[in-house]
């Protein structure tokens, strides 16, 4: 008598639990892309925050020191222009007065906007890196942000 040389049956495809182990581990690779995702753009929208703050106070400080006022909201930093005078290269001594005090001359005048636009909504109010309008008070010349968790900044 032969005896007939039994093999293993060759793979045919994978089974149920070999899909619903694959299909597992791809949702919790998701998962852990789309929660790191989450934290990053809201700590690059909080960066975004800061920078902006102290943007817009030094731009209300530089706008004090011409005006010697505080601007009546923060648009007109948007719409205003100032100009300054300056000259290229080394400032040289131009004319003498009769006090004998060197006059410089200028031949440039600087102009500008204080600040460009940024984000504005329907009532040209700038609004933050999270889309909320800032406070400002013009009775200090203080700017926040009106985002909740954010207001200390």
């Amino acid at each position: 008598m032969t005896r007939l040389k039994t093999s293993p049956r060759p793979e045919q495809g994978y089974g149920i639990v070999e899909t619903a182990l694959v299909v597992i581990a791809v949702a919790l690779l998701i998962a852990v892309v789309v929660n790191h995702y989450g934290r990053n753009i809201s700590s690059i929208r909080q960066t975004a925050l800061r920078s902006e703050l102290a943007t817009l106070r030094n731009t209300i400080s530089i706008f004090s020191a011409v005006k010697s006022r505080c601007p009546d909201t923060l648009y007109e930093l948007v719409t205003a222009e100032f100009a300054l005078p300056y000259t290229e290269g080394p400032i040289i001594g131009g004319k003498r007065d009769e006090e004998q005090t060197i006059i410089l001359e200028r031949k440039r005048i600087f102009r500008a906007e204080y600040l460009k636009a940024y984000a504005l909504d329907s009532e040209n109010n700038i609004l933050d890196s999270f889309g909320h309008p800032y406070r400002y008070d013009t009775a200090d010349c203080s700017v926040r942000s009106r985002t909740p968790g954010y207001e200390h900044l």
